[in-house]
């Protein structure tokens, strides 16, 4: 199996609430997700990497939504206290809080289709624990 770029008939195909959007700006955000997904990548994970984000980049900017942003999926209310992959839990603490979460982080998830991207990125780069 090689490394394979997904069209926009593919981000359309597994995304469907995006098929209103013309193909060239799936392209443009196709195009923007393989500066964050490159070969370093898990092969089976690479496509699903940048349709995912490709799918946030969208949702986040405004691309089916009439508000861009986080409050179009509502808003995040402080950073992550806890999360679970399978069916797409996140508990939030509160705003105050102090934080390791990083900006990009939060963006993240602040849709879906991010939440899907952090756990795929976290797949494959895990964080290394030194003792």
């Amino acid at each position: 199996m090689a490394y394979v770029d997904p069209t926009a008939t593919d981000v359309k195909t597994r995304y469907p609430e995006f098929d209103s959007v013309t193909d060239l700006r799936v392209d443009l955000f196709i195009a923007e997700a393989k500066m964050w997904v490159d070969e370093s990548w898990l092969e089976g994970d690479y496509t699903i990497a940048i349709q995912t984000l490709t799918a946030h980049m969208m949702a986040y900017e405004g691309a089916i939504f009439s508000t861009p942003g986080a409050a179009s999926f509502g808003s995040v209310s402080g950073p992550i206290k806890g999360e679970r992959l399978g069916d797409a839990s996140i508990e939030y603490s509160d705003r105050g809080a102090s934080s390791s979460v990083s900006l990009d982080e939060r963006e993240f998830a602040s849709t879906p289709y991010g939440l899907r991207f952090l756990a795929l990125r976290r797949r494959n780069f895990p964080a290394v624990a030194w003792t």
